[in-house]
């Protein structure tokens, strides 16, 4: 998530649940918030849509700027990823398919625009690291 550079970072993951099971939560923000941020204040499937929340980190705040890019329902969803205390921008796909076991979700976040390289949040291993844990943590326990 640091330069444009960058190979994007890409997780998948398969999940023992029905295809539409999977896109209500990626996609509905009463689900959202239970695995994902729970500051989300809110979240729409349309093109367009925007929303701002704050996350802090240690001492600092991340206040992201999020507006939905493109909705295929049950496929794919993007959305563009900004921060309003720093440069950089990035956008954020969840794609889902059937799979043999159920649904595979691959999350693929490309940088658009470089980050601050050093602020350590902004640094692929930690981005990395971060939709680890959303996508085969969090959102694993939430489904199961």
């Amino acid at each position: 998530m640091m330069k444009t550079t960058d190979p994007p970072v890409q997780v998948t993951e398969v999940f023992d649940q029905p295809l539409s099971r999977v896109w209500q939560a990626i996609t509905s923000h009463k689900q959202m918030i239970e695995w994902y941020f729970e500051q989300l204040p809110d979240f729409m499937t349309e093109k367009g849509f925007t929303t701002t929340f704050a996350v802090c980190s240690g001492t600092q705040t991340f206040t992201h700027i999020w507006e939905v890019l493109e909705v295929i329902t049950e496929k794919r969803i993007s959305y563009s990823w900004k921060y309003k205390e720093y440069p950089g921008a990035s956008v954020l796909t969840m794609e889902i398919s059937p799979a043999k076991q159920g649904t595979q979700l691959t999350v693929t976040h490309r940088t658009t625009s470089d980050f601050p390289y050093e602020v350590p949040e902004f640094k692929r291993e930690s981005c990395r690291e971060g939709w680890k844990y959303f996508i085969s943590e969090r959102l694993k326990a939430y489904l199961k």
